[in-house]
Parts: structure tokens; C-alpha cells; sequence
């Protein structure tokens, strides 16, 4: 059961940017790449976010703090939308086959809330952009990215779940969990497919 698990978890989470070597430097509009494609020469686990911020003109401090709180934010979303749909299909496969409860429910969601603040807690501003320059700004651009450690959370979600389930005496059937372990993550990896650019 554990390694159905694993499988499961590991697969489902395999998300991030896809990173293209593709040139950092500037496109045609003169602004740098990495304003348009967040997670240029990021590793597939990060997950990246922009943010602008018009204040530049007036007070450079004031604008990173708002492009900075902005990007936090994004990547909040980006990491509670990855977890939070992970968790709900997952809900739909983990049911105890004899008494109709949900496998590991009370364990996951603790583990979500757990696994999203450590995250956050890596969050790194990679790179600023002044336009049109550092000395007399209009605009600031900043690029945030956290990478997400999937491994140790399918770990962690593995075992605490396998953990409530057996306090529980909830009663797991192999096959039948194990078609609808694969079906969740069908379904996890077709939304996934539609959703990419």
C-alpha cells in the first residue's frame, strides 16, 4: 500500500516550470525574459512568479516591498491550487472501502498547511529589474521563486496517512485502491496537459 502511495503522490506532484535554455537577456520589447517566462532556468520543481510595481518613480523601497508582498502572493496561490487539488482527488481515491470514511483525511490536511509554510519559508527574490534604468526608475520588476521539496512531502503524506488509517481500522482493498490511485492520476496529469501552454 505504502509504494501505491508513493507512486501516487510522486506522480501527481510532478509540477513546476519547465525550464527551456533559452537566452536570459532582453526580448524585443527591451525587457528581460524572465518577465514574460518566470521560470526561465529554474529547476522543474520551483515555482516562480513576477511582479511590477509603478512606485519605482517615487520611492524605490516602497516599490520592491509591493512587487515583493505581490509575488509572495502569487506563489501562495500557485502552491495552495498544487496541494489543494492534489488533496481533493486524492480524497475521492482514499475512501475505506468498508465503512466509507476518507483514508488519512485529519493527517492531510494537517500536512498540507505544514508543507505550504515550510515552502514559503524557502522563497527567494532571484532577480530586480529597473526600467528604463536603476538611476531614475519609472517601474520596478521583481522575479520570486520557491522550489518545492515533493519528495519529503509524498514521504510525510505517505506515512501520516498510513498511520491514521491503521488508529482508524480503516480497511483498504489493494486492487480497487490501486485503480483508483491510477485514475486520480490521469485525471491530475490531463487537467495538468490542458492547462499548459
Amino acid at each position: 500500500m505504502k509504494s501505491i502511495l508513493k507512486v501516487l503522490v510522486l506522480g501527481l506532484l510532478a509540477t513546476g516550470c519547465a525550464t527551456d535554455p533559452v537566452k536570459k537577456d532582453v526580448a524585443g520589447d527591451g525587457l528581460p525574459v524572465w518577465i514574460s517566462q518566470p521560470c526561465l532556468n529554474q529547476p522543474v520543481e520551483a515555482l516562480c512568479a513576477v511582479a511590477e510595481s509603478d512606485f519605482a518613480a517615487t520611492d524605490v523601497e516602497a516599490a520592491k516591498t509591493d512587487a515583493e508582498t505581490a509575488c509572495k502572493n502569487k506563489l501562495a496561490d500557485q502552491l495552495q491550487a498544487q496541494v489543494g487539488r492534489l488533496t481533493e482527488l486524492s480524497r475521492t481515491a482514499m475512501k475505506d472501502l468498508g465503512k466509507g470514511k476518507v483514508y488519512g483525511e485529519r493527517s492531510v490536511k494537517d500536512i498540507n498547511q505544514n508543507f505550504q509554510e515550510i515552502s514559503l519559508r524557502g522563497l527567494r527574490y532571484t532577480e530586480y529589474f529597473y526600467y528604463p534604468d536603476r538611476v531614475a526608475p519609472k517601474k520596478l520588476w521583481v522575479r520570486a521563486v520557491v522550489t518545492v521539496d515533493t519528495n519529503k512531502f509524498s514521504q510525510d503524506m505517505m506515512a501520516a496517512m498510513t498511520e491514521e488509517a491503521a488508529a482508524d481500522k480503516l480497511e483498504i482493498k489493494h486492487e480497487e485502491a490501486m485503480l483508483r490511485f491510477e485514475a486520480v492520476r490521469k485525471q491530475y496529469l490531463d487537467e495538468k496537459a490542458a492547462k499548459a501552454p
